[in-house]
């Protein structure tokens, strides 16, 4: 960050905090305390309008503002690694609650915990070693800023992922819930995959699936294999359709996929 005297996690805390649905001066007393350092409410302020179009949730802020606990959060242990789960209420509620009931129905359940026994014997969708014929696009929107600015104000290289995603879900207007587990079980070969999306989007009447990859640009399989893997084995085998069909069927409507990186 240019032009700035404090460091950037600082930055990143102020503007998360305050768009939780805190006050200038909560944000304040919460940012001095856990940094020790000494701002006050026009300095937060300042951030706030300078990063607004970062931020387009500040449009928003007035109409969630008194309301309790806006992210819920719950973690699941699997595989031997610590996933937070976490799905904003009430962007979840305008989003999803008209035109993706199912959607926000399956997230909401997770309040109540997650069937792990899927997750002890399944498959990875990381792990599968198949190529699909995707082209990739390069560009840059939103999501890759919010990314870069949150990579930003990491501390080490494990802090990205967090980072991106808990900056995504409380500040833009799309992330609905972050690190959801999905898991697709074939009765007739008894094998299956399992695995959490990384962002969920709501943009218009589309869902989108976001994986960040930090490093994707070198992987030897591309990343685009491990979100598509469940389809696929869906489509194909009860629909006898190829892969290559796959996406169509997703921008007709039952879902479409996006692959972004921070570069």
């Amino acid at each position: 960050m240019k032009h700035v005297s404090y460091p950037p996690l600082v930055i990143y805390t102020a503007l998360t905090f305050y768009h939780l649905g805190h006050t200038l001066d909560e944000t304040r007393k919460q940012v001095n305390k856990q940094f020790k350092v000494n701002t006050g409410k026009t300095t937060i302020y300042s951030w706030v309008k300078r990063y607004q179009d970062l931020c387009p949730i500040s449009r928003f802020r007035e109409k969630y503002r008194d309301t309790n606990d806006v992210v819920f959060t719950k973690q699941f242990d699997h595989e031997n690694l610590e996933y937070l789960f976490l799905y904003h209420k009430y962007k979840l509620g305008v989003l999803a609650s008209q035109r993706f009931p199912g959607l926000a129905e399956y997230i909401i359940r997770f309040e109540n915990g997650c069937p792990d026994a899927f997750f002890k014997i399944g498959e990875r969708c990381s792990q599968p070693l198949f190529q699909v014929n995707v082209k990739p696009r390069g560009g840059v929107n939103l999501a890759c800023q919010m990314a870069r600015f949150a990579v930003s104000a990491r501390r080490n290289n494990r802090e990205r992922h967090r980072l991106v995603e808990w900056f995504m879900l409380v500040n833009d207007t799309a992330t609905v819930a972050c690190e959801v587990p999905v898991w697709y079980w074939e009765k007739s070969s008894d094998t299956g995959v399992t695995g959490h999306i990384d962002v969920v989007q709501i943009r218009g009447d589309t869902i989108y699936i976001m994986d960040y990859k930090p490093d994707a640009s070198h992987e030897k399989k591309h990343p685009s294999s491990c979100i598509i893997m469940p389809p696929r084995c869906r489509f194909e085998r009860r629909y006898r359709l190829s892969v290559s069909d796959v996406p169509g069927l997703m921008k007709q409507g039952i879902m479409s996929f996006v692959r972004w990186m921070q570069k």
